[in-house]
């Protein structure tokens, strides 16, 4: 179980300052006070927000580019930078550069992201 206490919630429409409550890798409760179990996890997100994860809907997972050359590819996302920014869903897109990418890597990229 994992008690977030005092977060900002946008759900997504504002909420106000509220706790959490997750088990099970859902959200059990929200509500204005909500006491800790023993064995809770707690987290204080006092001067935090807390929103829904975004979905981005257009994303080149292991790089895009190289259509003016090898040296205008990007190189592949990172599952930090992904979480960091709060996207949680994406729907990845192999691009135009078929010589060094393929629908092989992008489906072990995805693989990967979800492990």
């Amino acid at each position: 179980m994992i008690l977030i206490k005092n977060a900002n919630i946008y759900a997504p429409n504002p909420m106000g300052t509220k706790d959490i409550l997750l088990g099970g890798g859902k959200i059990l409760a929200i509500s204005n006070h909500i006491d800790a179990f023993s064995d809770t996890k707690i987290i204080d997100a006092e001067n935090k927000y807390l929103v829904p994860g975004f979905i981005d809907q257009h994303i080149h997972l292991i790089g895009a580019g190289g259509k003016h050359g090898f040296a205008s590819m990007t190189p592949e996302i990172n599952v930090t930078d992904l979480v960091d920014n709060g996207i949680t869903t994406v729907v990845g897109l192999l691009g135009t550069d078929g010589a060094t990418r393929s629908i092989k890597s992008l489906y072990a990229k995805v693989k990967a992201l979800n492990e």
